[in-house]
């Protein structure tokens, strides 16, 4: 995660998240599912800036980059400035656990939708974190951040890591993986928005689960087009139940001679890996002309 001083402000670009491979081997005894999952960051970032208030106030605005789509098609009519936000709750929770009196006036750029399994509130709160570390003067360790970080949610504590990772427990084991291999794509968000409670909800946990070995082979060699035979999600049965609409927008982006194509998180966003950028760039001029919903290119990023 990109942190970086400007004056006396501290910026952090937040990077949304795309799983290549997400499997549910079953559900715990506090209503939480046991994941495994291959998660990598990707080049679609919020951006938050971070300022001494002379208050003790945490004071949050939030801006919307649509790049041309609506808001109720990024999700982001939903998107809370106050207690609610996750950027908010980080912040109190800092605060909360090192005892510092200290405010901060909070920015926050979006333009990573909402409801769409792309991770932006997660990446956002390990954001806040990191900045406000920094703006503050504190200096935690590692571990103790990546604690926080499961406290706010499931997702948060692989923001903190910086590059492609393997998940397992809720989502709060995070373990690194080795090698990078860049892969250009198209994400496509349908005007729908999904609830992450109601997509699991609806999840059918397997008898025999997928195996993560073979993606992360394909990965490990760099091997692309094996990779996207891989790709897998088992929450996509769910999410196409509830909203067809994501149905459709994976039966389309398969037709585009992709490498693969898979749903990401809990939805409702699709992508398609290609061979190069040009394909992904002409693929999305197409779905962005048919006004099918919020349309991005975007790669891999370690």
């Amino acid at each position: 995660m990109d942190v970086q001083r400007c004056g006396t402000t501290w910026v952090v670009h937040a990077p949304a998240k795309v799983n290549l491979f997400f499997e549910v081997h079953g559900r715990r005894e506090d209503g939480y599912h046991l994941v495994e999952t291959l998660v990598c960051p990707i080049s679609l970032y919020d951006t938050l800036a971070f300022e001494e208030n002379p208050d003790d106030d945490v004071v949050l605005s939030v801006q919307f980059i649509t790049g041309g789509a609506s808001l109720p098609e990024c999700g982001f009519d939903t998107v809370p400035d106050g207690p609610s936000n996750l950027v908010y709750r980080a912040a109190e929770l800092v605060k909360k656990e090192t005892g510092t009196r200290k405010g901060a006036k909070i920015r926050l750029w979006k333009r990573i939708p909402t409801g769409a399994g792309l991770g932006g509130g997660s990446s956002d709160a390990a954001a806040t974190l990191l900045g406000l570390c920094r703006l503050w003067g504190l200096t935690p360790g590692m571990a103790e951040l990546r604690a926080w970080a499961a406290r706010l949610g499931s997702d948060v504590p692989l923001f903190l890591e910086g590059g492609p990772c393997i998940c397992r427990g809720r989502g709060e084991i995070v373990n690194r993986v080795n090698g990078f291999t860049r892969l250009d794509m198209v994400i496509v968000k349908p005007r729908v928005s999904l609830s992450t409670a109601s997509v699991y909800a609806a999840c059918r946990v397997p008898e025999v689960p997928q195996r993560i070995e073979a993606i992360l082979a394909a990965w490990s060699s760099g091997d692309r087009k094996r990779l996207g035979e891989f790709l897998f999600n088992r929450l996509e049965e769910a999410a196409k139940r509830i909203a067809p609409s994501v149905d459709e927008v994976g039966a389309r982006l398969r037709q585009t001679d992709c490498l693969g194509a898979s749903m990401t998180g809990s939805g409702s966003c699709c992508f398609a890996l290609y061979w190069h950028r040009k394909h992904a760039i002409a693929v999305a001029r197409r779905f962005m002309a048919e006004k099918v919903g919020a349309v991005f290119v975007v790669h891999t990023v370690a």
